[in-house]
Order: C-alpha cells, then structure tokens, then sequence
C-alpha cells in the first residue's frame, strides 16, 4: 500500500515539470514516514520507508518517459 501511493504521488506529480514541486512531495512523503514512527505504537520498518521512495522515484521517471514518449508522437504528426 505504501509503495502504490508513493507511485500515485509520483504519476501525479510528473506532469507539473516543476523541480520544486517534485522535491516538496518527497519531502513530504519523508514527514509523513517520519510522523508515523513517532506516533505509531509499533516500530516502523525502514525497508517500507526505503520502497516508497524507490517506488516514487521510479514513477517520476515513467511518468517523464511517457510524457518524452507522447510529444515526440505529437512533433512527429506534425510533420506528415
């Protein structure tokens, strides 16, 4: 569950293109862990801290991918 909304935070942060707005979700996403372990009563595994990270890096990735992939597409059309 962790990881999925991590990739969701990630495929909905891609197509703003804004550095800043990508760091702040990361951010974010490391105040929430952080809040979790303080107020959770059983210890939170690092290993799920480390996922959610991976996982919203990776989707940051697939989302500009796709983005890359759609406007060469478009440039392409354009020119037929």
């Amino acid at each position: 569950m962790i990881a999925l909304t991590a990739i969701a935070l990630g495929l909905a942060t891609a197509p703003m293109r804004s550095v800043v707005s990508m760091v702040v979700v990361g951010f974010l996403v490391c105040v929430a862990y952080v809040a979790a372990v303080f107020t959770a009563p059983a210890a939170a595994s690092f290993l799920s801290f480390a996922l959610a990270l991976v996982s919203y890096n990776f989707s940051l990735l697939a989302g500009f991918f796709g983005i890359h992939v759609l406007e060469r597409a478009r440039a392409r059309a354009r020119f037929v």
